[in-house]
């Protein structure tokens, strides 16, 4: 379902509801709905048996009418319900008549936010989507007090006091246990600064029409599945090249007259199911599944090719070659003896000086950096000048990132007609764009990074962001402290650039498998910490728990 994984701005969410307004379905039949199934999923959170008594933080819009119709159906219920409502007198007609109502009932109302101390936990219902200023005042004040409490919060749409847009903090935000976002995904939800706040999301079906969402442009998954792998060409021909890597004519378009084509949709996943290289042919064989070289590695972080083979390993890559520095090779090949091992000359400083005049167009994907030392020299130019010409995709991570921060690559990038692959977190992303603002708008700032760089960007966090020219927009709607661990990202670019490298990048837009990489990565580290607690998840576990992020997602 496509509703499940749009997201949407403040004034798009408000266009769609007053589209379904203009058609016939009252604003109070869309609040009723809405309100019925918030609750179902409030007493499934909050059971009546375990949690008697439940306040209510009322607003004075429709957010506001929401809560007051949730806060019925928990009263007749059995719930003891107490309302706070401190814009009483602004309140607009229809949360004034629910209200009223609510009275009738007999529900109880307090005066002050303390006087809900007592409940077992608390409704946000103080402001929806669409709030753009600083919350100050007596209702800062409610908010401070409501944060230093023990008692858990739901907020219905949005934590009050985050911008719809940017997730950004308007002044002061509630922080809740649970959000359950009505109709479509806010898109503000997602986003690095909001993450503290919003806890487990939920969305609620308000039964927004999935007509008034789908466009001609979106492809299904029964369209994408129709080819998994490129025909049995030679390996390396000239003709499996222009297939797999070349990207222009895949259509991204997202035609819908309230949704903009570039809206990040949500990963499900039903999405990494299918976008993964699986099932494979029955007459396949090691060429066709993908050769992908790693150049990575130093005397001072041999543990980072490591983890990139061990990624890799995982990502199911036919043919695997290590180029490393020649120190490393008999570690490596202790390590992977099924892999190819080559050794490259280095400087003193054990980092790797040339590439040898290694054929790299005959790969189907490479991942560069991971590892290779952070000193910028001439020598690099010998390594990551031939590597930026070739042409087949690539993926640049850690050290290689540092690289680039220089800004002397940039034209040569953007002149690249395979798919450049971009993976910093974001400390690597300020120092590769010092000139973008990314505390503003952490999404707007990607797109526009990536389109400014023609690349594809996975932004790594709380939240992972993946942006692909600007155009092609997905969010990672998973993530786990576990993966903050030195190695974790090694593990990422080495099963990213082998399921790249076995990948028909004419049918799989590159940001969705990116996306859909991302996705089963935190997987992997939410699985392994359920094992091995977050203290416990270094790189080696990771990627075998990946590996069972997969197998789980395919039974699901």
């Amino acid at each position: 379902m496509i509703k499940t994984s749009i997201t949407v701005t403040a004034k798009q969410m408000q266009e769609i509801e007053e589209r379904i307004f203009s058609e016939g379905m009252p604003v109070a039949s869309l609040m009723e709905k809405a309100a019925v199934f918030a609750s179902q999923k409030i007493t499934q959170l909050y059971p009546l048996n375990l949690y008697q008594k439940v306040g209510f933080i009322i607003g004075c819009g429709h957010n506001g009418g929401d809560g007051l119709v949730i806060a019925r159906e928990l009263f007749l219920q059995g719930f003891q319900v107490s309302l706070y409502i401190p814009l009483r007198e602004k309140s607009k007609d229809l949360t004034k008549q629910h209200l009223q109502y609510a009275e009738f009932l007999g529900i109880a109302s307090v005066e002050f936010i303390e006087d809900l101390s007592t409940c077992d936990f608390i409704v946000d219902c103080l402001f929806g989507f669409g709030l753009t200023r600083n919350i100050e005042g007596k209702l800062r004040e409610d908010i401070i007090w409501l944060n230093q409490q023990s008692i858990p919060v739901v907020s219905i749409d949005i934590p009050s006091g985050i911008h719809t847009d940017t997730g950004n903090v308007l002044g002061i935000a509630v922080k809740a246990v649970y959000t359950l976002c009505l109709g479509l995904w806010k898109v503000g939800l997602f986003l690095s600064s909001a993450v503290e706040y919003t806890g487990s999301l939920h969305l609620i079906d308000v039964g927004i029409p999935e007509s008034l969402l789908m466009g001609e442009g979106i492809r299904n998954d029964d369209e994408e599945r129709e080819e998994r792998n490129p025909p049995l060409y030679p390996p390396n021909s000239e003709e499996r090249k222009r297939e797999k890597n070349q990207t222009e004519n895949v259509n991204y378009s997202f035609h819908c007259q309230y949704v903009s084509e570039t809206n990040p949709r949500i990963i499900t996943k039903e999405d990494v199911k299918n976008c993964l290289p699986l099932p494979r042919h029955v007459n396949t064989h090691k060429y066709k599944q993908g050769n992908l070289l790693l150049i990575c590695g130093s005397n001072h972080y041999a543990g980072a090719a490591l983890l990139a083979g061990y990624g890799a390993k995982f990502g199911g890559s036919g043919m695997i070659t290590f180029a490393v520095p020649h120190g490393l090779k008999k570690t490596l090949i202790s390590h992977f003896p099924w892999a190819l091992v080559i050794g490259l000359p280095v400087k003193e400083e054990g980092t790797i000086i040339s590439l040898r005049n290694l054929d790299l167009n005959k790969y189907d994907a490479i991942a560069f950096g991971m590892g290779i030392g952070r000193e910028v020299s001439a020598y690099q130019e010998q390594t990551l000048a031939p590597i930026l010409n070739s042409e087949v995709p690539l993926i640049i991570d850690a050290d290689g990132l540092n690289i680039l921060a220089g800004g002397r690559y940039w034209q040569t990038i953007k002149q690249r007609k395979s798919p450049t692959i971009l993976t910093p977190h974001i400390g690597e992303f300020k120092r590769l764009f010092p000139q973008l603002n990314l505390s503003e708008n952490s999404l707007e700032v990607l797109k526009m990074a990536s389109k400014m760089t023609n690349t594809t960007i996975l932004l790594k966090g709380a939240k992972t962001l993946v942006s692909e020219k600007g155009i092609n927009n997905w969010i990672v709607n998973l993530g786990t402290p576990a993966l903050a661990r030195g190695g974790s990202g090694d593990v990422l670019s080495g099963f990213l650039g082998a399921v790249i490298a076995q990948t028909n990048l004419n049918i799989f837009p590159v940001a969705k498998v990116v996306a859909t990489c991302g996705w089963l990565h935190q997987q992997g580290g939410i699985l392994a910490a359920q094992n091995h607690t977050e203290m416990g998840v270094d790189g080696v576990t990771l990627s075998e728990y990946i590996n069972k992020a997969v197998v789980k997602t395919l039974r699901d």
